[in-house]
């Protein structure tokens, strides 16, 4: 579970060991879980790699946005070429929501992402442009891979110059 602000968390050592371990519940009762070691300089990181430093009362800060996705709706895509660049540096997971509207034979898009946010590569794992021949809402998705930048590039369209693209991010941790 990830860390958030509304929970309570303890510091307990740990009776074989000797380490330093977050917790959250009750362990005067059994009923806790352990979310992680204390790391040093008082910083604990759970299961999902969300972050929180602890006080010297034993007590974790933990910002707001911890458990929040990044999101966003992009401006509309009618013609060939690319969204804004997102920064999503906190971020593994990427997933793309597209509504694809008015096609009339095929359109070829691509998710992207980027170390520098300036030169771009393709996010899916054989670097191939994806291909919609129908309207509908359609899922690109990428896990487990961190890159600081994401857009989206509505490559080319066949058979008219009616589509419009909708795009959608969500990014987890």
């Amino acid at each position: 579970m990830p860390l958030d602000v509304t929970t309570d968390y303890r510091v307990l050592a740990d009776k074989d060991t000797g380490e330093l371990l977050v917790i959250r519940g009750d362990p005067v009762v059994g009923d806790y879980q352990v979310i992680g070691p204390l790391k040093q300089q008082g910083i604990i990181t759970d299961r999902e790699g969300d972050e929180a430093k602890v006080t010297a009362e034993g007590r974790l800060e933990v910002t707001a946005e911890t458990d929040l996705p990044a999101t966003q709706q992009w401006t509309q895509l009618a013609a060939a070429g690319s969204t804004s660049a997102l920064d999503v540096s906190t971020y593994q997971d990427h997933t793309f929501g597209i509504v694809v509207l008015a096609i009339d034979t095929s359109v070829d898009v691509r998710a992207e992402g980027s170390f520098d946010g300036s030169n771009w590569f393709n996010l899916d794992d054989t670097a191939a442009d994806t291909q919609y021949t129908a309207n509908g809402t359609f899922m690109m998705h990428k896990s487990n891979f961190r890159c600081p930048w994401v857009r989206f590039t509505f490559v080319s369209e066949a058979g008219g110059a009616a589509v419009t693209l909708d795009v959608f991010y969500v990014g987890g941790r």
